[in-house]
């Protein structure tokens, strides 16, 4: 059972939420603003494997756009239980590690 509420993608939500997952996997920051701007919730919206797009930017090795999300997500978005775990494998597995914007982690 679980108690924590989880955004869901909804039929209207899935273009746009596909296109910012592709824009942090690409590291395209001028597009993942541009698209924030209009839909400030996607940085919230999970998709497959339950993973926000902070951590497919992590796992794409993006230093930027990890930067740029970290700052957009904020701590507060990472309740999911292994949500940092997770993040921080992802960041040592790309040596992403000793960067001063995950001070919002701590």
């Amino acid at each position: 059972m679980e108690s924590k509420k989880r955004k869901t993608r909804t039929k209207s939500q899935a273009v746009p939420s596909n296109c910012f997952f592709l824009a942090a996997a690409s590291g395209e920051v001028d597009i993942a603003e541009a698209m924030m701007e209009k839909h400030g919730d996607l940085v919230m919206i999970r998709g497959k494997d339950d993973m926000l797009p902070l951590h497919k930017a992590a796992l794409m090795g993006n230093e930027e756009m990890v930067e740029y999300l970290c700052q957009a997500t904020g701590y507060k978005l990472l309740d999911h239980d292994n949500d940092l775990i997770e993040l921080f494998v992802s960041l040592i597995n790309r040596r992403l590690y000793g960067k001063s914007y995950l001070l919002f982690l701590g």
